[in-house]
């Protein structure tokens, strides 16, 4: 589905790009003092520069009543609390659960576990979760995995025409990325796709740079993002099989 995606430039960055003009027109000891300046207002606004940085990665379109929200698999820390409270708040009629694939073996347990502990979690929260059918044998390995199957699941229920995808708020622009290329390669561009950005107790786009795994979150994200766009120019790689 194609869709827009609004770019905002702060004041901030307008006066950096000034002061970068500036500096390919001066002399040389001046360009070395309009640097220095250049470098002291990233300093004085870093904080502001940092936050807008965050939230290139984040998208929270969700609105109520939804067809169905797919829960995307991963973090059982935020995903699942976040899916629970929007269901009783009224954003979807039904709720489904990713399948985890066990991708290592020493790892089952661990991944067997978390997909137990989402699902029990949710029920336990009255939540009448359901397991999305996947394509992949023993489940998905991966968002466009999981975008994949979600695809498969539309063309099999032809009344789902408005969805809501819950991930991680620094992983949202990724995920609707690669469903948006999933769906148009599916004739699927009719569905109303929405993203729901789970917080987390940890850190958030003001703060994520004083915390390991903010620093983690954010710095990954743009190397994930690039894999992501080289690898989904071949349309061969959004058609289920």
């Amino acid at each position: 589905m194609p869709y827009r995606r609004a770019q905002k430039v702060s004041l901030h960055v307008q006066l950096m790009l000034y002061f970068a003009q500036i500096l390919a027109k001066v002399p040389v000891m001046k360009k070395f003092l309009v640097f220095i300046i250049f470098i002291l207002l990233l300093y004085i606004y870093r904080v502001d520069l940092l936050a807008a940085y965050a939230r290139l990665f984040t998208v929270n379109t969700a609105t109520e009543g939804a067809d169905a929200m797919i829960i995307m698999s991963g973090n059982i820390d935020t995903r699942p609390a976040y899916a629970a409270k929007l269901y009783h708040e009224g954003y979807a009629k039904r709720v489904f659960l990713t399948v985890e694939k066990n991708w290592h073996d020493e790892l089952t347990p661990y991944v067997e576990a978390r997909n137990t502990y989402a699902r029990r979690f949710l029920l336990d929260s009255s939540v009448p979760v359901e397991w999305l059918p996947s394509t992949h044998q023993e489940g998905a390995m991966s968002s466009m995995d999981e975008a994949l199957d979600v695809a498969d699941f539309l063309k099999n229920n032809p009344d789902v025409r408005h969805l809501i995808i819950v991930t991680d708020a620094p992983h949202t622009y990724r995920t609707l990325y690669a469903f948006n290329k999933v769906f148009e390669a599916n004739g699927l561009g009719h569905i109303q796709l929405e993203m729901a950005a789970a917080p987390n107790d940890v850190f958030d786009e003001s703060n994520w740079y004083t915390t390991e795994k903010g620093l983690i979150f954010y710095f990954e994200e743009p190397i994930k993002m690039l894999f992501y766009w080289v690898n989904m120019a071949n349309s061969s790689l959004v058609v289920p099989r």
